[in-house]
């Protein structure tokens, strides 16, 4: 289970405001232009975007955005999977792109490409409240103790006044991560394998399942 994941992130809220949505955009209504060369080798460089290798506008992003929320949301999330991949590739920047496509694969359970696409997304954004909760989570799923517990420590710093909600779950779940590394030590290799089957109980399974 994991809460909050789903709030709107700062580079979505940006690419909103700055973009809004005209009334004829279609999801797909996507006009490809010819390439040129200088423009291949930029891209070859890192200097564009796929999207804007193919001039593909930041109100069409936005549109495709909307509607993967929405999908994802609604538990359509083999729909949502197909548009935030093809978002992946037109912006390999984009942290919230990387993070719901993290989430979706922890809803599914598959836990390591859940944090493959959660690296991605603090390599970008490292200071996610919403990212290392649910990054650690999934490393509570995979019996990864000590790294689960540096996510929610991290996520605890960044919210000193005890306000955001994923904060406060990663507090509770921390207390949770130190008795299973207490129980760990103490009667070993074991021990992991039976703590990690009471955190999943505990934990349940995630949101939409």
């Amino acid at each position: 289970m994991f809460r909050n994941s789903t709030e709107p992130h700062p580079y979505l809220a940006y690419t909103l405001l700055n973009s809004p949505l005209a009334d004829d955009d279609k999801v797909g209504n996507i006009k490809m232009a010819k390439l040129d060369k200088q423009k291949v080798e930029k891209f070859r460089k890192g200097e564009l975007t796929f999207a804007q290798l193919f001039d593909i506008n930041a109100k069409q992003v936005a549109s495709l955005l909307v509607t993967g929320h929405q999908w994802f949301e609604q538990g359509r999330l083999k729909d949502a999977r197909n548009i935030f991949e093809g978002l992946a590739l037109l912006d390999a920047r984009n942290p919230y792109v990387h993070g719901i496509l993290g989430a979706i694969n922890q809803k599914e359970e598959k836990y390591e490409a859940a944090i493959e696409w959660y690296d991605m997304a603090l390599n970008i954004f490292e200071k996610d409240v919403n990212l290392l909760t649910n990054r650690g989570e999934v490393c509570l799923k995979l019996g990864a103790f000590e790294q689960a517990a540096k996510d929610f420590k991290k996520a605890t710093e960044l919210d000193p006044g005890k306000k955001h909600p994923a904060a406060n779950r990663a507090r509770m779940l921390i207390l949770m991560t130190q008795e299973a590394l207490k129980l760990a030590k103490v009667n070993g290799v074991s021990a992991i394998t039976a703590e990690k089957k009471r955190l999943d109980q505990l934990m349940g399974k995630p949101a939409g399942k």
